[in-house]
């Protein structure tokens, strides 16, 4: 008797368990997808009164991109001295095209404002939730270690190649981490 109600709570621990790991995954799904039309801005030395939704708008045109920003500000990383502006952008595809021509574009802040230093190279990219952020840094480290080619973020989505000729593999959890 005394076995089968250690089996029960175990049985039961389980399956709590493995139901909050999908309520979790589930609401990241939630938060990430509110997040798609946002994106990370950094390489820009922050100034006295500057005013964040022109300088967007200065890397839209300087990467002769149309955009329209609907929000940006500067915030702090912790345990950092650096800061990022986080933008939201009217659509999705406005922030894919201007992410896209950042890339080629290769900015440094002095093409934003020719006083700042050139030294300063200014990167345009997805938003990320808490969550996906620290298991993108993972797959990074990961990725680094076992000699991945290619590790990105598609759609708040985390992606990974061995190789141009390798299939490409979805990272949702750690789990999935674990098994590359």
């Amino acid at each position: 008797m005394e076995t089968k109600i250690e089996e029960l709570i175990s049985s039961v621990e389980f399956m709590g368990k493995h139901e909050v790991s999908s309520l979790k995954l589930k609401i990241d799904n939630i938060e990430q997808f509110n997040l798609n039309k946002h994106i990370d801005i950094t390489g820009i030395p922050q100034t006295t009164n500057e005013n964040c939704s022109e300088i967007v708008k200065q890397i839209g045109l300087k990467t002769n991109t149309t955009i329209n920003v609907i929000e940006a500000k500067r915030i702090y990383i912790s345990n950092s001295q650096n800061s990022i502006i986080v933008a939201k952008l009217e659509t999705t595809e406005m922030k894919r095209t201007l992410i896209r021509n950042s890339k080629i574009s290769k900015l440094s802040a002095n093409n934003i404002l020719s006083t700042w230093s050139n030294e300063n190279k200014v990167y345009v990219n997805e938003r990320l939730t808490k969550d996906r952020r620290t298991l993108f840094g993972q797959a990074r480290r990961t990725g680094k270690d076992k000699q991945f080619k290619f590790i990105w973020v598609n759609n708040g989505d985390i992606l990974m190649k061995k190789d141009e000729s390798s299939k490409t593999i979805r990272i949702s959890t750690q789990q999935d981490l674990e098994k590359v």
